[in-house]
């Protein structure tokens, strides 16, 4: 989660070497309290941080609520409807998927737990997939 949060300051960090200005690298130095070696940042390392654009990571555990709007069966992935306009694909196990398919109805509102699915350089807020552990239905009031 950590990596997922600072990998948009890597970038902005990188890119300025062998850019306007000639920088050749970068070099970090932690605070004197730490016992770390200064961290230095060279034209490998901006390879290395441009290759990782669009790799994903898992979120934090959530729970979101929502209701199928359609079912992808040879990939066990449901693809619900959170609010107006705000879709996202919903891995499932078997038993899930199966359970979503035949033992809920038609605009049924259901309950996802599991984590989002982010891709780096992306805004952490508004994912478009997730893992999902468990599912249940959620009871109308």
């Amino acid at each position: 989660m950590f990596v997922g949060s600072i990998y948009a300051e890597t970038v902005q960090i990188t890119n300025h070497i062998y850019n306007i200005g000639g920088v050749e690298s970068i070099e970090l130095i932690p605070d004197g309290g730490l016992d770390v070696p200064p961290i230095k940042l060279t034209q490998d390392t901006q390879k290395y941080v441009r290759d990782l654009a669009h790799q994903s990571f898992r979120g934090e555990f959530q729970e979101i609520v929502g209701n199928v709007t359609r079912l992808i069966p040879n990939r066990l992935i449901a693809e619900i409807k959170l609010a107006p306009s705000r879709y996202v694909k919903v891995g499932l196990t078997e038993d899930a998927f199966l359970f979503v398919r035949y033992n809920t109805e038609q605009d049924q509102l259901l309950r996802f737990r599991g984590h989002p699915i982010s891709r780096l350089g992306e805004d952490l807020t508004n994912f478009r997939e997730f893992e999902a552990d468990f599912v249940e239905r959620v009871r109308r009031k």
